[in-house]
């Protein structure tokens, strides 16, 4: 029996074959020798992703490719006995105290430093502990939008058409006065959630919230709830919109709802609560 090709539907109704020969999460080598982003894809046919494709740091393929492959791997890289990079000390600076006695002439303090062997290779040199042990699906190791959509960005037709039965009710107005409230005209929330403005974009059937700084353009998937941002390269399947920090104090970037998050989330979900119960779905 042949074995089907994966192949990609794009948008413009063109039909690829993919190179299969090394996989992405977001993107395709074309037989024609092409590269395709998941944004100019609506729906893929025969993805191996979806099947038992698995992959490792050296490898992708079948479950007892990549497992042989790491073992090779393995064999081949230092271990950790007599490393340098591995004798590093760290400090531990939770377990680490100063204690201070002062005297009529003097002043003694005392500081207990506590220190790990820690580890350094990642930036000089390969190691053993980077290769995993066991090889993992794409689809649960990858960030993979079509693994979890294979059929592509759900259609919110009958979600926006609802949104401008109850323009009124739900504070909705045309984009431009001359307009009226419809599926083919941008419209937009008659408010702004701080800074930031809500629109439905007619020409891609897309929502934006924006401010000045930052733009947010997604779809919604309304029976599960979920934002699906998208960009010129690929989409990203979140639960809320945020935005990066760095926190000094950690020295690490943490990301925080974005500011009046929450206004908008009412007033999004409760039109996603009413859509639901006009359709009988709890």
């Amino acid at each position: 029996m042949e074995e089907k090709k994966m192949q990609l539907v794009l948008h413009n109704g063109e039909i690829k074959e993919v190179d299969t020969s090394f996989i992405f999460n977001n993107q395709y080598n074309a037989t024609d020798g092409k590269r395709y982003t998941d944004r100019e894809v609506k729906y893929i046919l025969n993805d191996i992703r979806l099947g038992e494709f698995y992959c490792c740091s050296v490898k992708q393929g079948s479950y007892e490719e990549c497992l042989a492959a790491i073992k090779e791997e393995r064999s081949k890289t230092g271990q950790c006995k007599g490393c340098y990079w591995h004798g590093i000390l760290d400090r531990i600076e939770e377990e680490c105290s100063e204690t201070k006695i002062e005297t009529d002439d003097k002043l003694c303090v005392t500081r207990i430093t506590t220190y790990k062997k820690g580890c350094k290779h990642e930036k000089y040199g390969k190691c053993v502990h980077d290769i995993a042990e066991q090889p993992k699906l794409f689809r649960e190791a990858q960030n993979c939008f079509f693994c979890e959509y294979p059929q592509g960005v759900p259609d919110m037709t009958d979600f926006i058409l609802f949104m401008i039965k109850h323009a009124e009710k739900y504070g909705i107005k045309p984009r431009w006065s001359s307009e009226e409230p419809s599926i083919e005209n941008d419209f937009e929330y008659k408010k702004l959630f701080g800074s930031y403005r809500f629109i439905f974009r007619s020409w891609r059937k897309n929502f934006e919230l924006r401010n000045a700084r930052n733009q947010y353009s997604f779809y919604f998937d309304v029976e599960n709830k979920k934002f699906i941002l998208f960009n010129s390269l690929d989409y990203e399947v979140v639960d809320k919109f945020t935005e990066s920090h760095y926190d000094w104090k950690t020295q690490k970037s943490i990301e925080t709802p974005i500011k009046n998050y929450d206004k908008f989330e009412k007033w999004f979900k409760q039109i996603v609560e009413d859509y639901l119960a006009e359709r009988g779905v709890k």
